[in-house]
């Protein structure tokens, strides 16, 4: 993806380009689209997370068409579970037998062994549902969770990095219900990236970043499971609208601003509700077989957007679709007791790690960001460059606060963004700055550190006024430095590979755009 970027920039405003060079190009393009798709390749995964190759399986019943994988992982009382943007993992609620204690919520480690409390709450009692943020879609931050609390319409915050939590941040007005039904970020577009709440008596609430609730319908009834659905025609009269489960009914109810209908037909007593994702592992919780189960994303390739109903018992996974006349459904699978489930790109003992599915701060896809940019290029020509122009005009005006490293009688600038910096009397790692020459070296501490070429950035790079949107970001993680790539089309490499994700190594040369960085566990010489 990189090379042929780099290889585009001569192209541009070149009208003697041959016609056979337009057409490698128009042939390059479904290669350049897949790449991106997929994120590209990630450079050294974490430590213990298996590879693809022979993944065992251990299915739990010989019916339906999903083999499923008993995961070597400890299983703690878990209820909830949801991905975890910011390191690709899963996070769980836990101990529910202990009543939350000593900790509500877990990162589980690629190699299923090692567990990490995700924020420092616990007590919290009944089911624990939770949502996380993949994207900044609605304003939220990707990593935070959402989290019913046992009292009476209330909603707790967690940050992103389980440091802060807002308990409560939400009282849903006269809401008598508990969160125990179930809560989910919208990431469809049609409810605007909002949070969406369903209760045990029947509510169904729509909350934004600001905390703003409002009230959508009461089906009088306890709900389990939702989900928000693309306003597609495949969904038939599901598209577009909320979808809720109803499990002691036996039935699911379909929500929008006008009201709601229910779909009884269907029989189905649901406990949860997902789409199928593309490129994205599965993940469950058998609570009364005390296993958490997992599947590769091949074997539900065929069904990517369809709806995925959970039963609690007996536990069936179930295929739903619309066939254009009406709702079909299939059994996929079947456990004791099925909780919730979720998928992710995150890899657990036997499954594999995937490269993350990402999208853009408004949660676009880069697969039609960037078809859009290569059209562009291809029908614009000398627009491009005097659209680069421009930004670079805009870069060189901007009026940005500058402030000074930390611990370092420097000039150079850093920008005020994530960090601060790390104490370099106290730090165990710098980034040194090698390319441009003599620019600087930067301790690490505790806090984030975004690296690029604009003022948002902790450590802004010179230039890079036709980089503005090429950025990494490196943070302390369970001991270890993780680097993960925030560009969309920049080029972002590690140890001469395209880096996604990476975990750091003492000597690692970073390439970001033009620039060379180097990862080092000792202060450089200076």
């Amino acid at each position: 993806m990189n090379a042929y970027n780099h290889g585009l920039g001569g192209w541009i405003g070149r009208p003697q380009a041959t016609l056979a060079a337009v057409l490698a190009m128009a042939l390059t393009v479904p290669v350049l689209v897949l790449l991106i798709g997929t994120g590209g390749a990630v450079a050294g995964p974490p430590a213990g997370i298996p590879s693809p190759e022979a993944i065992p399986t251990d299915a739990p019943s010989p019916s339906g068409r999903i083999a499923l994988t008993e995961l070597s992982t400890g299983f703690n009382d878990p209820v909830g579970i949801d991905h975890y943007a910011p390191t690709n993992q899963v996070v769980m609620s836990v101990y529910t037998g202990t009543g939350g204690v000593p900790h509500n919520f877990e990162l589980v480690s690629g190699d299923g062994k090692t567990r990490t409390p995700f924020s420092t709450i616990s007590g919290l009692t009944d089911e624990v549902k939770i949502a996380t943020v993949r994207d900044r879609r609605g304003g939220f931050a990707p990593g935070e969770l959402f989290v019913g609390t046992g009292a009476k319409g209330v909603v707790a915050r967690i940050s992103a990095d389980g440091s802060t939590i807002q308990n409560p941040w939400v009282t849903l007005p006269d809401e008598e219900g508990l969160l125990r039904g179930s809560l989910h970020v919208d990431r469809t577009g049609v409810w605007g990236g909002d949070l969406i709440v369903v209760t045990t008596t029947g509510g169904v609430w729509r909350v934004n970043s600001a905390g703003d609730a409002d009230h959508l319908a009461n089906v009088g009834t306890h709900l389990e499971g939702v989900t928000t659905v693309p306003n597609e025609e495949k969904y038939g009269p599901w598209a577009g609208k909320i979808l809720a489960g109803a499990e002691e009914q036996g039935t699911i109810y379909a929500v929008d601003r006008d009201g709601y209908s229910d779909f009884p037909e269907l029989e189905i007593e649901p406990e949860d509700i997902d789409l199928i994702a593309p490129n994205e592992n599965f993940y469950g919780v058998d609570f009364g077989g005390q296993t958490l189960w997992g599947a590769t994303p091949d074997q539900f390739a065929s069904m990517v957007g369809d709806v995925l109903i959970t039963q609690e018992e007996p536990g069936i996974l179930w295929h739903v679709r619309w066939n254009g006349t009406e709702f079909e459904k299939e059994e996929l699978a079947r456990v004791k007791q099925w909780e919730h489930v979720t998928f992710s790109s995150a890899g657990i003992a036997e499954i594999p790690v995937l490269t993350p599915t990402t999208t853009d701060g408004n949660g676009l896809s880069p697969v039609l960001l960037a078809t859009a940019g290569l059209l562009a290029v291809l029908l614009a020509g000398g627009g491009a460059v005097f659209w680069t122009q421009r930004r670079r005009q805009a870069a060189a005006g901007a009026a940005i606060a500058l402030r000074t490293p930390v611990g370092r009688n420097s000039a150079t600038p850093v920008f005020a963004g994530t960090g601060p910096l790390g104490d370099p009397s106290k730090a165990e790692a710098w980034l040194d700055v090698v390319a441009p020459e003599n620019f600087g070296t930067f301790a690490l501490g505790e806090d984030p550190v975004t690296v690029g070429f604009t003022g948002d950035c902790t450590i802004c790079l010179p230039e890079g006024a036709d980089q503005i949107g090429t950025r990494l970001r490196v943070w302390k993680r369970e001991g270890v430095y993780m680097l993960h790539n925030l560009s969309r089309l920049g080029k972002v490499a590690v140890a001469g590979k395209p880096a996604t994700w990476a975990i750091l190594e003492d000597g690692d040369v970073i390439e970001l755009g033009p620039s060379r960085l180097v990862f080092r566990t000792s202060e450089p010489a200076s």
